[in-house]
């Protein structure tokens, strides 16, 4: 049996929780822990892992933008990292996986007789 591919975030998952919590937890360590499915297929790009990693980046990113703001970098640098932090943030909404009755809401399961 093949073992899936490592990716460079393995070493700070935590999984123990059957289902993935989409958010990172941020106490300030250089590591940031993300819950990640243990049922996802590693060889895919999941919507577990996809958010796993967007939570990663997202935390990343606060803590840039924190830095840039504590250095007094000027304001050009601060906009543009707070611009990418918005776009990571819409990226997750994005891909967060629908409820069922989000589904049926918008007609994906077709209509309802």
């Amino acid at each position: 049996m093949t073992m899936p591919a490592q990716h460079e975030s393995d070493n700070a998952v935590n999984t123990s929780d059957a289902q993935a919590s989409r958010h990172a937890k941020d106490d300030g360590a250089d590591e940031v822990v993300v819950d990640r499915p243990e049922d996802d297929d590693y060889d895919l790009l999941t919507f577990g892992e996809a958010g796993a990693r967007l939570a990663e980046e997202v935390v990343k990113q606060r803590r840039h933008v924190d830095q840039l703001r504590a250095d007094g970098v000027g304001d050009d640098q601060i906009v543009a990292s707070e611009q990418r932090l918005i776009a990571l943030q819409q990226a997750q909404e994005r891909n967060r996986k629908p409820s069922l009755d989000e589904l049926r809401e918008s007609g994906f399961f077709g209509r309802r007789v």
